[in-house]
């Protein structure tokens, strides 16, 4: 259906819930804030990082930068690789490659964190662009982060290029680009967070993208 296939990583192409909460949880002990229930922990998944200890904790500057430390500390050691590739999501990619579309993905994930995941669950051979945020926080929007993307492919009209994910931020991000946007029902949005924010399409399993 398209010529270019943008996908967002966590929550779109593997369930990293159990490595990112229980990373926040130790994050948000560090600063002397217990959280027992990780579900409650999930609406870290999507959004920046250090947007997300400001607006669901109010931290200031200085709690932030010290959380996101914590956080990124225990990630690397413990939570990175506490993921698992969602069913579907292997035989899509090949799918898309034997076709010979450009698949890329864009995450608000730091770039070198995202490379780390994709190597070690074998998947970086199935993308031709990785693009991420960068360590200090800037360039994790999902406007910022698509643009890069399209530069690269200036011959394939926006209406020809996707960009797949499970939350707002991707739909949004979409749209600020002109490009359609496609919400998958596997991760961690809601059927009223994607007809809030107008996704072009709702998809329940991942061949129906191919």
């Amino acid at each position: 259906m398209f010529d270019l296939y943008i996908f967002d990583l966590d929550g779109t192409l593997i369930n990293s819930k159990p490595g990112v909460t229980g990373s926040v949880q130790y994050a948000l002990r560090q600063q002397g804030i217990h959280v027992d229930d990780l579900d409650s922990l999930t609406k870290f998944i999507g959004p920046p990082l250090h947007d997300s200890f400001r607006d669901f904790y109010g931290f200031g500057p200085q709690e932030v930068a010290k959380a996101v430390e914590d956080y990124r500390d225990i990630y690397a050691r413990r939570g990175m690789f506490d993921a698992e590739i969602y069913s579907g999501i292997i035989p899509l990619l090949k799918s898309l490659k034997q076709a010979g579309k450009p698949v890329c993905i864009a995450t608000t994930k730091a770039k070198p964190v995202a490379e780390d995941v994709l190597n070690h669950f074998e998947l970086t051979q199935y993308f031709d662009k990785i693009i991420g945020s960068n360590t200090d926080g800037t360039l994790s929007d999902k406007a910022e982060l698509i643009p890069i993307i399209l530069e690269d492919y200036p011959h394939i009209p926006k209406h020809r290029v996707a960009m797949i994910g499970d939350r707002k931020f991707d739909i949004d991000g979409a749209k600020a680009c002109g490009i359609k946007s496609i919400a998958v029902n596997w991760g961690f949005g809601s059927p009223e967070e994607f007809a809030r924010h107008g996704a072009d399409m709702v998809i329940n399993q991942p061949e129906e993208i191919g």
